[in-house]
């Protein structure tokens, strides 16, 4: 394993849309995988002080991108992200650096919406979609799902 989230072809990335289970799909035919992460700093003050005491670290993840080969034969995968994106429902992705069943792999798992599958022809007659995926609020339950950093045990 390596250390954390992988980019490109590197990365093994998943989609569920259930809530209750961790029943996970492999998008297997997925290229050029990327999930943006990075932090920013804002000032805070607190009741203990009547000064700016303080710098508090956010980060911020997504959006994912992705191309995607779309199977001509029928492509349960493209169906729900394409699905998704027309009718602006949520999925959660998870982005690992080994397979989400193999202890140590680590990642990112957050719900999204798919902002863009844009379907072209590649060479040979293959078709391709080009897939955004912004991060989203999800609740379940009542409670806020968070983007969350995972390492499988």
């Amino acid at each position: 394993m390596a250390d954390g989230p992988q980019n490109n072809n590197d990365c093994k990335l998943y989609m569920t849309t259930d809530d209750t289970s961790e029943t996970w799909t492999e998008i297997k035919r997925a290229k050029n995988a990327n999930l943006a992460t990075s932090s920013t700093t804002a000032s805070t003050t607190s009741r203990e002080s009547d000064y700016e005491s303080e710098e508090v670290v956010s980060v911020k993840i997504g959006p994912l991108t992705f191309d995607y080969v779309i199977n001509a034969g029928g492509d349960s995968v493209f169906t729900t992200l394409r699905t998704a994106h027309v009718n602006k429902t949520k999925i959660r992705f998870a982005q690992l650096d080994g397979a989400i069943n193999a202890s140590g792999s680590r990642g990112w798992s957050f719900w999204g919406q798919v902002s863009k599958a844009d379907v072209v022809e590649a060479e040979g007659g293959v078709r391709m979609a080009s897939v955004e995926v912004v991060p989203a609020k999800h609740y379940y339950s009542g409670n806020l799902v968070e983007p969350s950093e995972i390492v499988v045990s």
